[in-house]
């Protein structure tokens, strides 16, 4: 059972969530409007990360790149945000890991922020390294 939740939006937020939902003809209301809300922003989160394959070697680097962890409650403005840091300051220098550059620098901020918090979910569930473990996480894995 979900817990409950309180919260109180700004006056600028409300506003913002009452005239998306206007958007959509369906105005319910402002509690309503932030369930739907939260749920659009987690889809949109599982989409826009699923769009880039990664093989289980960059999955690796990025793994242990980012080993001092890389979640923040920030969007970062950077494209691949502390995954793209984690990886410009890894020393391993090999094909995989230009791979991984290009792909986490190429990621929208929707997307890095879901991968930041798959490999979060990866380190501190004592996941394995596998396929199955990473696309559990919404990760896809390709070859």
């Amino acid at each position: 059972m979900a817990s409950t939740i309180t919260w109180r939006p700004t006056d600028d937020m409300a506003a913002w969530m009452t005239r998306r939902g206007a958007d959509v003809a369906a105005p319910p209301s402002l509690s309503a409007r932030t369930r739907i809300e939260m749920d659009l922003w987690r889809e949109a989160q599982r989409i826009d990360l699923a769009r880039t394959g990664w093989t289980l070697v960059e999955l690796g680097i990025i793994a242990a790149a980012t080993q001092a962890g890389v979640t923040s409650d920030t969007v970062s403005q950077l494209p691949g945000g502390a995954v793209t840091i984690a990886l410009q300051d890894f020393t391993p220098d090999s094909t995989a890991l230009q791979s991984a550059r290009d792909k986490a620098s190429r990621l929208s901020a929707c997307a890095t922020l879901a991968m930041e918090h798959a490999v979060a979910q990866w380190r501190s569930g004592g996941l394995t390294h596998t396929a199955r473990d990473w696309t559990s996480l919404g990760v896809r894995v390709i070859a």
